[in-house]
């Protein structure tokens, strides 16, 4: 599947930015336009979000897969790999299945573990509220906030999520592909079993008030990424390069021009 993407910057080393779940290119906005004066940057919007094509089901191999198909044939590899979340997942993926087109790994508040039930249960709760959302009523995104703030009872989270509702044809929907994302959140929450590691540079950049990385995780992430640093961004939850994009950057600039 050939994906859309975001291209800023016209020169320098290629980047590829990956959002989460729920997300799309536009939420690296920001850091892609400060990359941008020293790289050339490519945001996804990964299948199944945003403008991307639809599916009936996501996993990270098929993730990696469509990276591939959109990407080899403009010959942008090797590349540096940033990726947040679910993003940060599929980063992961991509450089242990092709570390030879891998310069670099930067993977943004995930490990590469099994999230567990709870985590899927809660995805469900979202995704049903989400469904149950009668859109042919809707008159202003407003209406859409309160009956969600029902279920989730987190404001910023459902603002979010409410990101990907667009008024079109008169009418509310839902860009992104609710069924697709369902049918697949139980191997999203997970991570592959991988009889591979990456030998090149990673870096792992978490919040400091995030726990999804916690020091029990840090065993598979050097098995993995045997060269993996880790550093915690003060005061940043799991939206680490949203909350706080100047600190963000100062990690993320200096790894990114390491000489080998």
């Amino acid at each position: 599947m050939k994906l859309f993407y975001r291209q800023v910057g016209l020169g320098g080393p290629n980047v590829f930015l990956f959002h989460g779940l729920y997300g799309n290119s536009l939420n690296w906005a920001s850091i892609a336009q400060s990359l941008s004066k020293f790289y050339q940057v490519f945001s996804f919007d990964l299948r199944n979000h945003g403008h991307s094509p639809s599916s009936s089901f996501m996993d990270y191999f098929l993730m990696a897969e469509d990276i591939r198909q959109t990407a080899e044939p403009m010959e942008l590899f090797p590349v540096h790999l940033i990726g947040h979340s679910l993003g940060g997942k599929l980063a992961m993926v991509f450089a242990l299945s092709f570390p030879q087109w891998v310069s670099s790994l930067v993977v943004v508040d995930i490990a590469p573990v099994d999230y567990g039930k709870e985590a899927v249960e809660e995805h469900f709760k979202m995704l049903e509220a989400m469904r149950s959302l009668p859109l042919a009523d809707l008159k202003k995104r407003k209406e859409a906030e309160v009956l969600l703030l029902k279920t989730i009872n987190n404001k910023t989270l459902v603002q979010f999520l409410l990101t990907n509702l667009i008024y079109q044809s008169e009418r509310y929907v839902w860009r992104i592909n609710l069924e697709g994302i369902r049918a697949s959140i139980e191997k999203l929450n997970a991570f592959p079993a991988l009889h591979a590691c990456f030998p090149g540079r990673t870096l792992f950049i978490a919040g400091e008030r995030s726990n999804y990385l916690e020091a029990s995780s840090i065993h598979q992430l050097s098995f993995y990424f045997p060269k993996a640093t880790l550093v915690k961004i003060r005061d940043a939850g799991h939206w680490v390069h949203f909350e706080k994009p100047k600190e963000f950057l100062e990690v993320l600039i200096p790894f990114l021009k390491e000489r080998k």
